[in-house]
């Protein structure tokens, strides 16, 4: 009974882990992009980009393989009738309400700190992706 538990326990925090990754890096990799396509980059930073895309390539590629292996494993135990009453099914849907809330309450700070301060308009991007990819996570 312990080791069902357990082993419950430990496919929601990778699934939250991997999905938390996914964000991150689709949201640097989005931010990334509208730059470069807007032009705001400082010129003689393309060591900085080609890392910075090393990074979020590789945050949303094991983000997103970790995710999906875990989280396709917890559906599998969810099938059964005692997984679809477990409350750490519903406290990990709790958790990532709550972090989805959270970056998107952050970003929207930020975003309206920038716009309020008069910042220019390539700084506003970033935390307008993460508003944006928080809110998502939130509405699904």
């Amino acid at each position: 009974m312990t080791t069902r538990i357990v082993r419950r326990l430990y496919l929601y925090i990778a699934a939250l882990i991997g999905l938390q990754m996914t964000a991150n890096g689709i949201s640097d990799l989005a931010t990334l992009l509208v730059e470069r396509w807007c032009g705001g980059m400082v010129i003689g930073a393309a060591d900085t980009t080609a890392a910075r895309l090393g990074v979020s390539v590789a945050l949303t590629a094991v983000g997103l393989a970790l995710w999906g292996s875990h989280w396709l494993l917890a559906q599998r135990d969810a099938a059964q009738p005692e997984g679809q009453r477990a409350a750490l099914r519903r406290l990990y849907f709790y958790a990532l309400l709550f972090i989805a809330l959270v970056s998107l309450l952050t970003g929207t700070q930020t975003l309206l700190n920038q716009i309020l301060e008069g910042q220019i308009a390539f700084e506003l991007v970033r935390p307008l992706l993460s508003t944006i990819v928080g809110g998502v996570i939130w509405a699904t």
